[in-house]
């Protein structure tokens, strides 16, 4: 099954994004688990169609209203095993 981690960083309320990066994933039947998370920064590792992890890049990108990501950063699985 494909994977990918995600990298999000900028300013917005920790626990409001990642209930947004949840209900995100559920939506597009993707596997979600948390790998680091920081006031300023969520790194997620998601799992399932490439195409749905895409969408779900853009997605969360784009944030809950209020949140302002200034930078994703994606790795593919076999680089993120080192995360």
């Amino acid at each position: 099954m494909p994977r990918a981690v995600l990298g999000f960083e900028g300013s917005f309320d920790i626990a409001s994004f990642q209930s947004f990066c949840f209900a995100r994933a559920r939506l597009l039947a993707l596997d979600l688990r948390i790998v680091h998370r920081e006031a300023d920064r969520l790194t997620v590792c998601v799992s399932g169609n490439d195409v749905l992890i895409d969408m779900f890049e853009v997605a969360a990108g784009l944030g809950p209203a209020g949140a302002v990501v200034d930078q994703v950063t994606r790795f593919s699985y076999p680089q993120a095993q080192a995360v």
